[in-house]
């Protein structure tokens, strides 16, 4: 079958390499998915790590719900309730899925996404943000257009809750300087390089900042509301389909160089 495995940074190739025996236990299962390390054609999985689609649930859609159960799962221990306003740094797949769980929770929160790529703003004014900043932008040398926007949306409040879905030093900033006293920050992202943290600002606003690692346990509730349409129009997020053949030139350097055009690739074998 055909794999496309990583090597190390920037290498990353299709081979043809055995199909997986399934232990006891497990299933093999027919698609492209990374369990084991890699993509590839066939993959072997404990049967306690699978879930079975409800009907009218496309496969497309199933592909959907394993980044999806990230953003569940953040949104979920952030403690975010309806009539509190938002913050999501980061408009990639995380981010944008973040912004949807929020507006399955709340259709008229104040919900704010900041994202340098306009491609990826106008995709988060669709499916719901009350406001979506370039954080690079400014009015004058001296503004901060996201700082603004949050102010003029929450009557200089700051918002509840803060999602950083980037990883960047400037978003973790961002997250911290908007939020009220005593609100939440999640961290979504995984990070390249450790920010510098302004521990002063936490401990003077009492902020509480947490973090996720992928998801637990969340995945029958989730199905749950995905079937009952309470999370809709996920294939809009889906912005190409690839064979496998083509994961680097068309996936993963497309993710890399053409953030103003892409959000969610799925792989076909």
């Amino acid at each position: 079958m055909k794999a496309a495995l990583f090597y190390g940074p920037g290498q990353v190739r299709v081979e043809h390499i055995p199909e997986p025996q399934p232990k006891e236990g497990q299933v093999k299962v027919k698609g492209i998915g990374g369990w084991g390390g890699g993509l590839a054609e066939y993959i072997a999985v404990d049967t306690r790590n699978l879930h079975i689609l409800p009907d009218g649930i496309s496969l497309e859609i199933g592909a959907m719900i394993e980044p999806l159960a990230v953003a569940w799962y953040a949104v979920k221990r952030s403690g975010f309730k309806a009539g509190q306003s938002a913050l999501i740094t980061g408009g990639g797949p995380i981010g944008l899925l973040v912004l949807k769980v929020l507006r399955s929770r709340d259709p008229s929160a104040v919900v704010i996404l900041s994202e340098p790529a306009s491609g990826r703003r106008n995709l988060a004014l669709k499916h719901g943000a009350t406001s979506a900043v370039d954080p690079t932008a400014k009015r004058s040398p001296s503004s901060d257009i996201l700082h603004d926007t949050v102010a003029e949306l929450t009557n200089g409040r700051g918002v509840d809750v803060a999602f950083d879905a980037a990883g960047i030093q400037a978003s973790i900033d961002a997250c911290l300087l908007n939020l009220r006293p005593r609100g939440t920050l999640v961290n979504v992202a995984i990070w390249e390089n450790n920010p510098t943290i302004n521990i002063n600002l936490i401990t003077g606003r009492e902020i509480v900042m947490t973090s996720i690692s992928a998801y637990t346990g969340i995945h029958p509730e989730l199905l749950e509301a995905v079937a009952a349409g309470e999370i809709k129009d996920l294939e809009d997020l889906i912005t190409k389909k690839i064979h496998i053949d083509d994961v680097v030139e068309e996936g993963i350097k497309a993710l890399l160089n053409e953030k103003d055009k892409q959000v969610k690739i799925l792989v076909h074998p």
